[in-house]
Parts: C-alpha cells; structure tokens; sequence
C-alpha cells in the first residue's frame, strides 16, 4: 500500500505498515433517510476509486450487523453482532488512548413488559450511520469481528482528549480526505511540483 501512515497534525492517526496489504470496511446503516443516502453514495464513490488506483487493496460496504447474536439468524457476518464489532472497535480506542464516543455511545434499555422474567436493563449499542474500520487484510480473518490486535489498524469515527478541556472528532471524510491527499502527494509528478509531503519530510 503505498501511502503509509496516515499522518499530520490535523489528520487522524492510524497505525499502519507501509509493506502491509491494507483493506477498509465500510458500515453502514440498513436504512436511511433519501439525504443521507448521498452521503453513503459518495463516501462508497471515494472508496471505489483508491481501491481502484490502487491507494488501498481492498475495500468492503456491509450493513451494521444484527444487535444481537442469533444461531439462527443468517444476516450477521458469520452469526456475528454488533455488540461483538462494537467491543473490538472499543478496545482499539483503549489501546490507543481515544474514545468511540459520541459516535459510538452504549446506553442502558430499561426491560420490556413483554419480557417475561427480565428485570435487569440490558444495554444497546448505538451506532453511526457510517464508519470505516482499517483492517490488515493478510491478517484479518473472514469475519472482521474476529480481527485482533495485530490486523485492526483504525476505525472512524473516533475521538482523541488529550486533556479534559480539549477533544478532537476525527470523520470518515476526515480520513478519506487524508488518504487522498498522501495518495496525491506520493505521485512522482506532484512531488516533484510541489516537495516532499509532511510524512516524507520527517526524519
């Protein structure tokens, strides 16, 4: 993959390895209104031509799965949930210091009538109408819930607090526009233009 890590001061930081065959899943919500759908289209757009010109290797639009884990519900990737990608996309965050939140946000669902003997709140996972999640596509399993520390390598939307007074959101178009604008930097033409990038410049 030849644009490397998505590095600068204003850009969301992913870990990546320059030699590794990098791919970006892209979840979306099943159902959406009319003008939101043209922002899907459009991020799914920008997707198709880096794969295409080769600045990613791969590239993945799924719906979010089902909330819940079902043996015998066929529409989650690999029965999988969302809770289960949720808890990996989390501890990404842990790892490296930021927060899913607001994007990502658990919150507490008092028990139904209709329950029968459920009297503990359980918890849903809200999530975003679009997220993207880097992933190590030589060692990434089929099933991306699986992905472990090793393959997982970003996920959008996140966000850093490097302090209690300041916070920084970075976006999906955030990293899209990063990837771009290295993809663009790389070109012999470009840097011949214009000089070496941030990233190329730093020793």
């Amino acid at each position: 993959m030849p644009v490397g890590e998505f590095e600068s001061p204003f850009a969301p930081i992913v870990d990546t390895d320059p030699d590794a065959s990098l791919r970006i899943d892209c979840y979306v919500r099943a159902t959406v209104p009319p003008a939101i759908t043209a922002t899907i289209d459009e991020v799914v757009e920008r997707l198709r031509t880096l794969d295409e010109r080769d600045v990613i290797d791969d590239h993945r639009v799924t719906h979010w799965p089902p909330e819940y884990r079902s043996a015998t519900d066929s529409t989650g990737e690999n029965g999988s949930s969302r809770d289960e990608l949720v808890a990996e996309f989390e501890r990404w965050a842990a790892r490296n210091g930021h927060s899913l939140e607001p994007a990502f946000r658990r919150q507490a669902v008092p028990p139904s009538p209709l329950d029968v003997g459920a009297d503990e709140p359980r918890e849903r996972v809200r999530v975003p109408v679009i997220a993207l999640a880097i992933t190590e596509d030589d060692a990434a399993p089929a099933d991306a819930v699986e992905a472990d520390a090793a393959s997982l390598r970003g996920v959008v939307p996140y966000t850093e607090r490097p302090s209690a007074e300041r916070s920084r959101t970075y976006t999906v178009n955030d990293l899209l526009a990063t990837v771009e604008t290295s993809a663009d930097a790389s070109r012999p033409e470009t840097r011949q233009r214009e000089g070496p990038t941030p990233v190329e410049g730093r020793q």
